[in-house]
């Protein structure tokens, strides 16, 4: 990922926008972190990372993971000349919706650069995601038609939802739809992503045991979240 002479496999976290890698307490250029649960509340403990704002390297594989306490973790299996390296984040953020979305539209013949983001935009709103690169062209969601107006609609199977795109939708409804959007990607990255990964260890064994159902409906925009809505991406350890 743009480190010279390092050849040691490397593990690393995306998390409150920045990507992580462990360190130890004294170590140049570490930044101290508190724990967090899985409720993203703080736990009075803390860890000691290396803090970056992207990472690149040629994508060699994908897999989620199941955490018994923390929940699905969608694993970026990576690597460059000088390194072999995974990024863990939560398949259930922000994040991994983002990733999710836009990994079918990747060559995987080109390095491919992750840059998370988390800032409150000029709208006073928290945004959250991901944005990906390949040879300095920003890759967009496989699942968005631009319209001649330029508008955009969600396509190939994309969750829809029964309001108008002008609504707010209370907190349980959100979460709902949510959980509908994950559903649909992780069965996607079996039916598009694994495939292509001959050595990658793939998904879950619940996954491995469901069959893929998609449609070919056009979606409109999603509706707004509720204000006071807020998504944990803290990793919790």
């Amino acid at each position: 990922m743009g480190t010279t002479g390092i050849t040691n496999k490397h593990y690393y976290t995306i998390s409150q926008g920045r990507i992580r890698r462990k360190g130890k307490k004294g170590d140049e250029g570490v930044m101290m972190r508190e724990k967090v649960t899985v409720n993203g509340k703080g736990t009075g403990e803390y860890t000691y990372e290396y803090l970056f704002k992207n990472i690149y390297g040629m994508l060699k594989g994908i897999r989620l993971d199941d955490h018994p306490e923390y929940g699905t973790f969608l694993v970026l299996e990576m690597e460059d000349v000088f390194e072999i390296f995974e990024v863990q984040l939560r398949e259930k953020s922000a994040y991994g919706r983002a990733i999710m979305s836009k990994l079918p539209n990747l060559d995987l013949n080109k390095e491919v650069k992750f840059q998370p983001y988390n800032f409150i935009g000029n709208d006073n709103k928290r945004k959250i995601g991901c944005r990906i690169e390949q040879d300095g062209t920003v890759i967009y969601p496989y699942y968005i038609k631009k319209e001649e107006d330029n508008s955009l609609t969600y396509i190939k199977g994309y969750p829809n939802f029964k309001i108008g795109k002008d609504s707010v939708w209370d907190q349980d409804e959100w979460n709902k739809y949510l959980i509908d959007i994950h559903k649909f990607l992780r069965l996607e990255m079996k039916r598009i992503m694994i495939p292509k990964f001959k050595n990658s260890s793939g998904l879950t064994q619940q996954d491995q045991k469901t069959d893929v159902q998609t449609n070919n409906t056009d979606v409109p925009s999603p509706p707004t979240a509720p204000d006071e809505y807020e998504e944990n991406d803290a990793i919790p350890f």
